[in-house]
C-alpha cells in the first residue's frame, strides 16, 4: 500500500507515496511525531495508516515534481 514516507518535525508535515499512485505525494499537515514513529514501527504500515492517519489528518495531494537529467 505505501511506497515510502517522510516526516519533517519542524513543520510536522507527513508525506506519503502509495502504490496506487506512485507519481503523487500525499501531504498530511500537523501530524505529531509519535504518529510518524508509529507508522515506521508498525507491523503493517497500511493498517496503521488506515487506523491512525487516513481520517484523522486532512490530506492534500500534489503531483511529485521530478527533476530531469540530460
Amino acid at each position: 500500500m505505501l511506497v515510502k514516507g517522510s516526516y519533517d518535525p519542524d513543520t510536522r508535515l507527513l508525506r506519503l507515496w502509495f502504490t496506487s499512485a506512485p507519481d503523487k505525494v500525499y501531504d498530511y499537515p500537523s501530524v505529531p511525531a509519535h504518529i510518524w514513529f508509529g507508522l515506521k514501527s508498525a507491523g503493517s504500515a497500511g493498517t496503521y495508516y488506515n487506523e491512525e492517519i487516513r481520517h484523522q489528518y486532512g490530506e492534500q495531494s500534489q503531483p511529485v515534481v521530478r527533476s530531469r537529467r540530460r
